[in-house]
This record gives structure tokens, C-alpha cells and sequence, in this order.
């Protein structure tokens, strides 16, 4: 029975279909999912990821962005009749760090209490040190040695420019010429640098500010999360090879639950549709594949979430429906046929005389 069942299973997974020509079209995914965009610097109410329907041909400017992670910019170009698709790994912008061997963490001149906490770091650099149970996180200014330099430059360029000015006035008095060139030269010069010196000094003031930490209970954070997140999903993927559905639901559904950032989730909910399906839980499934459809628009599944929802269509009578589902194929993953699922919607439109 197992057997059977798993064999239902890839069959489904695999199944064929195709489209119409669709308007140029992007898939944005991102690594968490739950970005948020905006195109040709105009703001975007959807979340990745998600199938950005309706753009204009040629090049448009995607900005990608997450509370936690450092945006991302991009230049992508849309193509006439093409769905393209683009996938996004996020750095973090900062480190989640914890001390369970010291008691106190001293950074950017506070004090605080590390029992049960973790600490979110502002990226960059940090000395640590630590006096008895206290921890020290010294952040190091990137152009530190460069601040440390403006000021002795600077001195230096004023005494040149002065000792230039008190010759050229020597040579003057003495009806041996006037200013020569070089000392106003030296003398901007020496205002240049002290705006310099100006504009790093209030630089760092404003990055001393921004290195305050943010703090919060101990929990899974980050590469924890993503870690764990892979190996569920690969625990999924083998129960399933195994024709053990019953344990690969169990699974999947503490994935989707648990992770719902994790970039394996579009993929999860599909399988559990899958799943589903074949256990006769005909509602839920639909349920999940029109979860994967409209909201979690993953180039990967979404051909393959529309396509089962048009062969449900189809098994309630309902071809309208198994049209819509039809034209919102893309092929942007190879899964599908274009020709053949083309073949399919003329054959609908034919036996559907009320079908747009």
C-alpha cells in the first residue's frame, strides 16, 4: 500500500501542463522569505515570494528589504512574453550573540545583565575582553586610523601654510616680491582637511550611537534556524521516499509551523497538498495549493500549485476555473509542456462557450 501511495505521489509531483502568453512577468524569491519590495523606487504592498505581474519591458530597479538583514539593490530586465525569476540570499546587517559564562556585557558605555538574554550586535567589528564576569564588546571604528591621522595632518598643513604665509611676507617687506601661489594652495588645502576631519569626527559620533545593541530572551536565531529548518525538510523528503506519509505530514507540518521564514516552506506546503490529496482531504488541499498559488508565489511550486488546482476544476466539472488556473502557468521552471497544456486550453475554450 505504502508503495502504491508513494508511486501516486511522484506521478502528481511530475504531472504536465502549459499556458498562454503571459505579460512580462518576474519571480522575486528570497532566503528568508517575507522581504519587502520595491520596484522603480514605488513600493509594494506584497511580501516574497512573489510573481510581479504587468511590469514593463526592458530594465527596472528592485530594492529588497527585511527589518534584520542588509537590503539588497538589483538592475533585472523584463523580457515581452517571458516570466523571469530571481532568487536572493539576505545577509544579515547584524550578530546575534549570547554569554552564558559572564554575567554583564559592556558595550557603547552601558552596562547589562546577560542571564537568559541574547544580544543583537549592530554588524561590524568588535574587541572582546573580559574582566572577571564581565564581558567587554568593544566596537572598532573602520577608519579609526584615519581619524587618528586627520588632526595630526592637519596641524601639519596649518604649519606649512603658515610658515609659507611668513616668508612670502619676509620676501615682501624686503621688496623681494609678493605671495607666491603655493601659499593659498597650502592654505586650502589645510581647509579642506579640516572638513575632512570635521566630517569623520561626526561620522563616527552618529556610528557610536548606532552600536547600542537590542536584547531579547534566548532563541533560535539565524543559521540555528536555518540549520534546523534544512534538516526537517530533509527528514520530510526521505519519510516520503520511504512511502511513509503519515510521518512525512507530521514532519512537514512542524516545518511550516515552526519555520515559516525558512525558504523551504513554499515547497513544504505543497507537499503536504500532495499529501493530503491522496489522503482524500480534498478541501484542505485545495486549501494549501491555493496557499502556494497567491501568496507563496515560489517560481519552484507555483506552475505546479495552479496546474492542481485546475485538475481539481476539472474533477468538479468546473472548467472557468480550470482555465484561470491553466493561464496562470508560467514555465518559468521547465516543469510543464507549453505545448501540451496549450492543447488542453484550446480544448476548454472549445467545450466552454461563456469562457473569456
Amino acid at each position: 500500500m505504502k508503495l502504491f501511495l508513494l508511486a501516486a505521489l511522484v506521478l502528481s509531483l511530475a504531472g504536465v501542463g502549459a499556458q498562454e502568453v503571459l505579460a512580462p512577468s518576474l519571480f522575486v524569491a528570497t532566503d528568508p522569505l517575507g522581504a519587502n519590495l520595491r520596484v522603480d523606487d514605488q513600493p509594494r504592498s506584497e511580501t516574497t515570494p512573489v510573481l510581479l505581474r504587468g511590469l514593463g519591458t526592458g530594465v527596472h530597479q528592485l530594492l529588497v528589504y527585511k527589518a534584520g538583514y542588509r537590503a539588497e539593490r538589483l538592475t533585472v530586465t523584463v523580457v515581452a512574453g517571458k516570466t523571469a525569476s530571481i532568487t536572493i540570499t539576505m545577509a544579515p546587517d547584524s550578530v546575534v550573540a549570547a554569554f552564558p559564562a559572564n554575567t554583564v556585557l559592556k558595550i557603547a558605555g552601558s552596562n547589562r545583565s546577560t542571564t537568559g538574554l541574547q544580544f543583537r550586535l549592530p554588524g561590524g567589528r568588535y574587541d572582546l575582553s573580559t574582566e572577571g564576569t564581565t564581558v567587554k564588546a568593544e566596537p572598532v571604528f573602520e577608519d579609526e586610523a584615519l581619524l587618528t591621522l586627520a588632526p595630526w595632518l592637519g596641524l601639519g598643513l596649518v604649519s606649512v601654510a603658515a610658515g609659507s604665509a611668513g616668508i612670502d611676507l619676509y620676501f615682501k617687506s624686503q621688496n623681494w616680491g609678493g605671495l607666491t601661489p603655493f601659499t593659498p594652495l597650502l592654505w586650502a588645502s589645510a581647509a579642506v582637511e579640516l572638513a575632512w576631519y570635521w566630517a569623520l569626527s561626526d561620522r563616527r559620533t552618529r556610528w557610536e550611537k548606532s552600536r547600542m545593541p537590542t536584547y531579547g530572551p534566548l532563541a533560535q536565531e539565524g543559521a540555528e534556524k536555518a540549520v534546523f529548518s534544512t534538516a526537517l525538510a530533509e527528514r520530510a523528503n526521505l519519510l516520503l521516499s520511504e512511502g511513509d506519509l503519515v510521518g512525512s505530514e507530521a514532519v512537514l507540518s512542524r516545518l511550516v509551523h515552526e519555520y515559516p521564514e525558512a525558504y523551504q516552506v513554499p515547497g513544504a506546503w505543497f507537499r503536504l497538498a500532495r499529501i493530503h490529496t491522496l489522503k482524500g482531504e480534498r478541501e484542505l488541499a485545495q486549501g494549501e495549493y491555493r496557499l502556494v498559488a497567491e501568496t507563496l508565489q515560489d517560481p519552484e511550486w507555483y506552475d505546479r500549485a495552479h496546474k492542481a488546482l485546475a485538475d481539481f476544476a476539472l474533477a468538479d466539472a468546473q472548467p472557468e476555473k480550470a482555465l484561470y488556473h491553466l493561464r496562470q502557468l508560467t514555465f518559468v521552471d521547465g516543469y510543464f509542456e507549453p505545448a501540451v497544456i496549450a492543447a488542453q486550453i484550446d480544448e476548454l475554450v472549445k467545450g466552454t462557450p461563456n469562457a473569456p
